[in-house]
């Protein structure tokens, strides 16, 4: 189906003679810092496009409403796009061979856009064409038939492309941003520079059209021109506020600053919504038109947050051109009094959307209790009980001391109730006024003039101390003759210094040998005091061979020294003491050191004939013959002088 566009008769050559002059001497843009660029939206949203749509690559679209896929500014001189990419699209010597571009719906019918602004990698160029006749209906990749501006980018030279590393990295690897530039004269001369149009932006194979990936759309599926098209937008909008410039200087708002009175609105929905673009407060009812209208958060950057007041319950709005929005005679600002949008009944506001906030049937100027219902006055005072501060009494509070009758445990009784808090009313307390305690010890005195106000009878011994506080009951607490702290009449060391008892061992200090000892005394009785005593707690003997170790300790303790050869036998126990340590070795009855035959077994030399008994069983001689072979000389003496055989 063919539609011809109303109009495609006009002649452009005026058009097409500024494309060949802005050919030949194109302007370098100015590009605008990362923040001013403006989102392209949909449903009022940042555009945002599925990372794997449109065959990855430079081709490949990708965003989301925080971080938008499609870009766009103007200045005086430029309309500025920009696109971001799943991959850097810079190609040999300039850019690849694809095309990134916004097609152009002015009539808003999107039956097929009207004009394309494309960045063609194909050709190298910025180009701008017209589409004359529709061919394919609400589809992107209907072929425009008219160039009306081409511009030759030589993107390694050319300042009117640009590209920029982005700081997402959607589908987990780093994007980039692709930014290029129309000249403003271009689009004046089509009438496009002032006009509010929509866009669908995409990419594309050629330069004529939009086919790969079309941003706001998922391309898993045909997309159309209706399925892709943005939000209106108009290029000569600098701060993207939804006026044009040439609008912002009629009316004196800023064109640089999207919310020139900062009510978190932008100038544009300010003049749709018929507020004063240049006054936060429209109706000046003390709440700004932000607010009112349910603005959580500002619509753009350019809102002064010092200055603008969230609404902290956007559920809910006030009209921002009504003083009253619900004609209950009181103005929004006096119901939301903290003016922060919110209705907050625990703070005594009332609701400036509803003249009846809670709902009882009496309009909030005329409610006496808002908040509650005024029909409910349980004590039929006149007072709603959600506003009596006692909704159960009738008169409230009869002696005025600030306690409900129902509550007053005094009541009637004069303002002081109960002043001292001891359960018995000021007019029948013999204590009035007294602390809580009253007459404590029940004494018939209070306390607070009662001398002992915990005794009764206070002061038993009358030695001017209260029984809980006396140390000897019964005696004169008074009477301390030794001045030890402790009262005669409970004194066992009556009369002893101050000491008493020091060392507690029961024995006043007067009569104890071991005064100041510890409680033990002469533990061991030996006539020595512990304290003293170098074996004290042992026997009485102490030390009996004084060699300095106590006789508990000592394995010799009478004998100094213990032992003298060091045979482990204590002195005085030892028959061969000062022997050495064998002492008598063989047992036979001769200490080592007298023995001839020392270590031999116990009979030594029974025949006395100088030979021990073992050598002379060695020898053949006869142990119990001094002379064996009967020569008149002793065995011995043949063996040890002579050298004689005593056998022979």
């Amino acid at each position: 189906m063919l539609l011809l566009r109303a109009g495609t008769v006009r002649t452009y050559a005026f058009s097409l003679l500024c494309a060949v002059s802005l050919t030949t001497s194109a302007q370098a843009a100015t590009w605008p810092a990362d923040a001013d660029w403006n989102p392209y939206t949909q449903d009022g949203v940042g555009m945002g496009d599925p990372t794997t749509d449109g065959g990855n690559g430079a081709r490949e679209v990708v965003g989301d409403t925080t971080d938008p896929a499609v870009y766009w500014y103007s200045d005086s001189t430029h309309a500025q796009f920009r696109f971001r990419l799943n991959a850097d699209p810079t190609g040999p010597g300039g850019l690849q061979s694809f095309a990134w571009g916004l097609l152009v719906d002015v009539d808003g019918d999107f039956t097929g856009a009207e004009f394309l602004y494309i960045l063609n990698g194909v050709s190298e160029d910025i180009e701008v064409w017209r589409n004359d006749v529709v061919q394919s209906i609400d589809d992107p990749g209907d072929q425009m038939e008219t160039l009306l501006y081409s511009e030759p980018t030589e993107y390694i030279t050319d300042p009117n492309v640009r590209i920029t590393l982005a700081s997402t990295t959607f589908d987990a690897d780093p994007d980039f941003f692709l930014d290029w530039a129309v000249p403003l004269a271009v689009l004046e001369a089509e009438g496009l520079a002032d006009a509010v149009v929509s866009y669908v932006a995409g990419t594309s194979s050629s330069g004529q059209n939009l086919t790969l990936d079309h941003a706001g759309c998922d391309d898993a599926n045909f997309c159309s021109i209706t399925d892709s098209i943005s939000d209106p937008v108009n290029l000569s909008d600098t701060d993207g506020d939804g006026l044009s410039d040439t609008e912002e200087a009629i009316l004196g708002t800023d064109p640089n600053d999207a919310d020139s009175d900062d009510d978190g609105l932008l100038d544009g929905e300010e003049v749709a919504g018929g507020t004063n673009a240049l006054d936060p407060d429209t109706d000046g009812d003390g709440l700004q038109d932000g607010t009112e209208s349910g603005l959580g958060t500002a619509s753009h950057g350019d809102t002064d947050l010092a200055i603008f007041i969230p609404d902290s319950d956007p559920t809910t709005v006030t009209d921002p051109t009504n003083t009253n929005t619900d004609g209950d005679c009181l103005d929004d600002g006096v119901e939301d009094a903290n003016a922060n949008g919110s209705y907050d009944p625990l703070l005594g506001e009332t609701d400036a959307a509803t003249a009846d906030s809670d709902g009882d049937g009496v309009d909030d100027c005329a409610d006496q209790c808002p908040g509650a219902s005024d029909s409910i006055d349980t004590d039929l005072d006149g007072a709603p009980d959600g506003c009596d501060i006692c909704p159960f009494d009738n008169p409230d509070d009869t002696d005025a001391d600030g306690i409900c009758d129902s509550d007053d445990l005094c009541v009637g009784d004069d303002t002081t109730g109960d002043t001292d808090s001891d359960g018995v009313c000021d007019d029948i307390d013999q204590c009035d006024g007294d602390d809580a305690t009253g007459d404590t010890d029940s004494d018939g005195v209070c306390d607070d003039i009662d001398v002992c106000p915990l005794d009764n009878p206070d002061d038993t011994d009358s030695d001017t101390v209260c029984d809980t506080d006396d140390l000897c009951p019964g005696f004169d607490d008074l009477l301390d003759a030794d001045a030890d702290a402790v009262p005669n009449g409970c004194d066992q060391c009556d009369g002893d210094d101050a000491t008493g008892d020091t060392d507690s061992d029961g024995v006043c200090d007067d009569i104890d040998q071991c005064d100041g000892d510890d409680a033990t005394g002469d533990t061991d009785a030996d006539g020595v005091c512990d304290d003293i005593d170098a074996c004290a707690g042992n026997d009485a003997t102490g030390d009996t061979d004084g060699d300095g170790v106590c006789d508990s300790d000592d394995p010799c303790p009478i004998d100094n020294p213990d032992d003298s050869d060091g045979d482990g036998v204590c002195d005085s126990d030892d028959p061969c003491y000062g022997d050495n340590l064998t002492g008598d070795s063989d047992a036979d009855g001769v200490c080592d050191s007298d023995d001839i035959c020392q270590g031999d077994d116990n009979s030594g030399d029974a025949d006395n004939d100088g030979l021990c008994t073992d050598l002379e069983l060695s020898l053949g001689t006869d142990p119990n013959d001094d002379d064996t072979d009967d020569d008149g000389l002793l065995d011995g003496t043949e063996v040890n002088i002579e050298g004689t055989d005593p056998n022979d």
